[in-house]
């Protein structure tokens, strides 16, 4: 019996589902582990620095795709399994660390809805923290890896909506009635695309662009 279509409820991860930055928890525990190097990160913390101090969602953006990049640098040569140990120990330490509203709003449009995860957090990472959620389609940044160590070579995510666009034309999911969970403009794209945006927890520049589309905005 063939299943029938539903359209898509997507999330983001970072600050959405999970209360912080997955990756930031994963570099930090690769550094405490020794497999990755403090000085590599150094760059990133400054800029996170400026981040912290003005709140400003264009620094975020430098200090996520400057921590990216170290970490891109970093995971070359980093065995696969010895990584995914780590990712494996973060995840069951932060397990708790998720909202309220995405688990509940996953629960209650199961039925209804097909479930997908966005983010550009390493996807064995976010495979392991939205695991026990019944989503059924996650992505997220992946890493070649050639006889069990990474090469360094790393494919982003992408564009959200081009994601959420594809799925639609490979017959996956229906685009009516979809709905999307995002915090920052990263997620604009496919608040724009879906038929129900909602903002949880959004950055200042997000509620104010929000505001102006009269998207509903949830705050935990």
């Amino acid at each position: 019996m063939i299943e029938q279509r539903r359209p898509g409820v997507y999330y983001d991860v970072d600050g959405t589902i999970f209360k912080s930055s997955l990756l930031e928890k994963v570099v930090a525990r690769g550094v405490a582990d020794g497999i990755f190097s403090q000085d590599a990160f150094e760059s990133a913390m400054e800029v996170q620095d400026l981040w912290q101090d003005n709140n400003n969602e264009g620094t975020y953006i430098s200090y996520t795709d400057t921590l990216v990049e170290a970490f891109i640098a970093q995971i070359s040569g980093v065995r696969v399994d010895r990584f995914k140990k780590l990712v494996d120990e973060v995840v069951a330490k932060q397990h708790v660390r998720r909202f309220r509203f995405p688990r509940t709003l996953m629960r209650i449009v199961r039925p209804s809805h097909t479930g997908v995860v966005i983010s550009g957090s390493p996807k064995v990472a976010v495979d392991e923290l939205v695991g026990d959620m019944g989503v059924e389609h996650v992505f997220g940044s992946t890493f070649s890896a050639v006889d069990g160590v990474y090469t360094g070579e790393a494919e982003s995510v992408g564009d959200k909506a081009a994601i959420r666009r594809r799925l639609i034309e490979m017959g996956i999911v229906l685009p009516d009635g979809d709905i999307a969970v995002g915090d920052t403009m990263g997620d604009k794209s496919i608040l724009r695309a879906v038929e129900y945006p909602i903002l949880l927890n959004p950055s200042a520049t997000l509620a104010d662009y929000g505001r102006t589309m009269g998207w509903p905005m949830v705050l935990e």
